[in-house]
């Protein structure tokens, strides 16, 4: 647990390739965590104490992504802010980008830490492996938010297609070899409508970019994409292993920009469900958390006050 009135002095080591140093977020401590039998360390910054929440960014973003928002949760949480396996200054190897592997990555990282049992907030695609833990690990999850990702209930119809429309990239980024070089080389334009928001760019764009010049920064972005993303969706639209139970109190929350909050007003399957809902932010896009942080902030501290009743964690 950390003292959120104590800054970080040093920036964290990186991989030469990378070339680009961690920036110190005030109130918070670094530390190497390592994952998979202490085959992969991920880098991970703490802040604040009392009950835990786990923070986890979507792609191609890292833990900047909760710049902003980490130190207002810390003031009554303990945070808990991965980069997770090939994000960031975490590292890169060249497997485990499957939806199974992730999760197990984020039991790893909490078992190390001594954590029992979390609150999440997830967005992207770590909100569709942060379902798989709250549905297979419920014990280890005390409430989830989940942003700009849909639950596992819908049943997809047409309209699904205006994702596809707007997600030209995804096809391109998972293809072996042609995917990372599209991220890596040149202009690397496949990554501007990746981190285009409702108001521009997300912050930190130039990070986020130089980071995935190093070729294995940006083959794991192209295998996550390979073996998670495209996999997610594509199953979402056959209905493929839909599962029927959800223990866990879930707030699914989406910008009405998003082309995703279509998937929203359509049908679900039926399952056995403790809580479950979903809210629209009218004015927001993709990026909420960076689009609308206080938003995200308000409506996610509201939810997670009244549900994550275990302080022990």
């Amino acid at each position: 647990m950390v003292d959120a009135g104590v800054g970080l002095s040093q920036e964290i080591a990186v991989d030469a390739n990378d070339g680009v140093a961690a920036p110190a977020l005030a109130g918070t401590a670094a530390r190497t965590v390592e994952v998979e039998g202490g085959r992969v360390r991920l880098n991970v910054l703490e802040a604040g104490s009392g009950t835990p929440l786990l923070l986890l960014h979507g792609a191609p973003q890292n833990h900047l992504e909760w710049r902003e928002l980490l130190p207002r949760f810390a003031a009554t949480h303990h945070v808990i802010c991965p980069d997770l396996r090939g994000a960031g200054w975490s590292d890169a190897p060249r497997r485990g980008y499957d939806r199974g592997r992730l999760a197990a990555d984020v039991l790893d990282l909490l078992d190390a830490l001594g954590i029992r049992r979390t609150a999440i907030i997830a967005h992207d695609w770590s909100a569709l492996v942060s379902f798989d833990i709250a549905i297979r690990h419920p014990d280890r999850v005390s409430a989830l938010v989940a942003l700009s990702a849909p639950d596992p209930f819908v049943r997809v119809d047409a309209r699904a297609m205006a994702l596809m429309r707007s997600g030209w990239f995804m096809p391109l980024v998972p293809l072996p070899v042609v995917g990372e070089r599209f991220v890596s080389r040149g202009r690397q334009l496949v990554l501007r409508p990746m981190l285009a928001s409702a108001g521009g760019e997300v912050p930190n764009s130039e990070i986020y970019r130089r980071l995935l010049r190093n070729p294995a920064r940006a083959h794991a972005l192209s295998l996550l994409y390979r073996h998670t993303i495209m996999p997610s969706l594509v199953g979402l639209m056959t209905g493929r292993r839909r599962p029927t139970r959800l223990e866990v109190p879930t707030l699914v929350l989406m910008g009405g920009r998003d082309p995703a909050a279509a998937l929203l007003r359509m049908r679900r399957t039926s399952a056995e469900v403790r809580e479950l809902r979903h809210e629209i932010v009218p004015r927001a896009g993709h990026f909420l958390v960076d689009e609308v942080p206080d938003e995200v902030f308000d409506r996610a501290a509201a939810f997670l006050d009244v549900r994550s009743t275990d302080r022990r964690g």
